[in-house]
């Protein structure tokens, strides 16, 4: 008698292990199905921002060239961003992005933003402009945005192209020349 009860479990160990083996199988397909479709659906990472690096002030100035600017219409006069950049570039700055403003709230007049209100990069940019508004938003790569709002008052004709800052150095974004 035992040895029928252990010739019935063989059989039904025989009959049960394809289906239980399947089972197994499509419950792992599916767990790495739902892995890899979270993976591949979740938002890209934001780009990492480089730091700022120290660089060297010589005669006590901060000059224009030293200073990375972003320039973006968050207006509606077309081109208006290219004009704005090439003028800061033909007073030496070196302007990075060149764009369309895509956020929520666009500013009405001019809006300079930098890593602290107070900074001589962003002073020097500000210094530029006509009436701007600024602002510090704490970035940690020390360059400074222009947002070009509806009500832009035009750039400064005769603005310097340096400032006094009576430290050695300071820390700006690492300046990468174009290649051609």
């Amino acid at each position: 008698m035992e040895t029928e009860r252990a010739d019935t479990a063989i059989r039904v160990l025989r009959v049960l292990k394809t289906p239980l083996t399947l089972l197994a199988l499509l419950v792992l397909l599916f767990v790495f199905f739902r892995v890899g479709y979270n993976w591949l659906t979740a938002p890209a990472p934001p780009p990492t921002v480089a730091p700022c690096i120290q660089m060297p002030i010589t005669d006590g100035e901060l000059r224009s060239e030293q200073v990375s600017v972003q320039v973006l219409n968050a207006g509606g006069e077309r081109g208006l961003a290219a004009d704005v950049s090439r003028a800061l570039e033909s007073d030496e700055f070196n302007v990075t992005i060149t764009g369309n403003y895509e956020g929520d709230q666009p500013p009405a007049g001019t809006l300079i933003i930098g890593a602290d209100p107070n900074n001589p990069e962003v002073q020097l940019v500000a210094q530029h402009f006509r009436d701007p508004e600024i602002q510090g938003d704490g970035r940690i790569d020390r360059s400074v945005e222009v947002l070009l709002g509806e009500e832009y008052g035009g750039m400064i004709d005769d603005a310097k192209w340096e400032i006094e800052y009576d430290q050695p150095d300071i820390c700006l974004p690492e300046i990468i020349e174009a290649t051609e």
